[in-house]
């Protein structure tokens, strides 16, 4: 999740270039982990957070990254191009104005890289999934038409009334050793110059309607 933060030279407003479903984490029922702050989860391999989801429908789609799109590729030996349709489609998000990677789910809810009831690219897996339950928001401040690195906050999500994780009295974690324990990056400088690119691409999509060649050309910079 990302959420962008607009500076005004005083104060940080709440105005966002992003989409939706980058909403601020706390307005989205999660709770604020500080850096030291243990949590209890433990996962029981359910695989229900790979189901119940729906292509296009906001709040179950997983939107990809240029770097999760990149460790997907390498890791499944598949071009993008090869996965378009089949594990991935295409969205034109009405927020950004802009074209986007997701996921694609089955008509059954089932993510398309859910096979026997396990993830096929575990070890590739997009970073929504793999720090899966705490959720990131990369901070950005804008000056002019520049979008700056801040921060990042970490959240926790509430329990899924579908998901058989437990979440009390089982394994603690702080979100370093989360991350580390799902060889994820604390500071995910892939993550954060790919959102900074998508954030200035966003705020000119709409300042100014782009032709479709733009939107185009825009995809091809963040993805292939």
């Amino acid at each position: 999740m990302i959420y962008c933060k607009k500076y005004n030279g005083a104060n940080w407003t709440g105005e966002k270039y992003m989409s939706g479903f980058r909403q601020d984490p706390i307005n989205l029922d999660a709770r604020v982990l500080n850096a030291e702050e243990k949590f209890y989860f433990k996962c029981n391999s359910c695989g229900n957070c790979c189901r119940y989801r729906h292509n296009g429908i906001q709040g179950t789609e997983i939107v990809l990254s240029g770097p999760d799109i990149k460790r997907i590729e390498s890791y499944t030996n598949t071009p993008l191009e090869d996965m378009i349709g089949k594990y991935i489609y295409i969205s034109f998000d009405d927020d950004l104005k802009l074209k986007v990677c997701c996921l694609k789910f089955k008509y059954s809810g089932c993510c398309s890289f859910l096979k026997n009831g396990k993830c096929s690219i575990y070890e590739a897996r997009p970073r929504t999934c793999a720090i899966y339950p705490v959720g990131r928001a990369i901070n950005f401040s804008q000056v002019g038409k520049q979008f700056v690195y801040i921060n990042d906050t970490h959240v926790i999500n509430s329990k899924e009334p579908e998901y058989k994780c437990c979440y009390s009295n089982v394994e603690q974690y702080t979100v370093e050793e989360w991350f580390q324990k799902n060889g994820v990056p604390i500071h995910d400088t892939d993550d954060i110059l790919w959102f900074e690119k998508m954030a200035e691409y966003s705020y000119q999509a709409n300042k100014k309607k782009l032709s479709t060649k733009e939107i185009e050309e825009i995809f091809n910079d963040l993805y292939m």
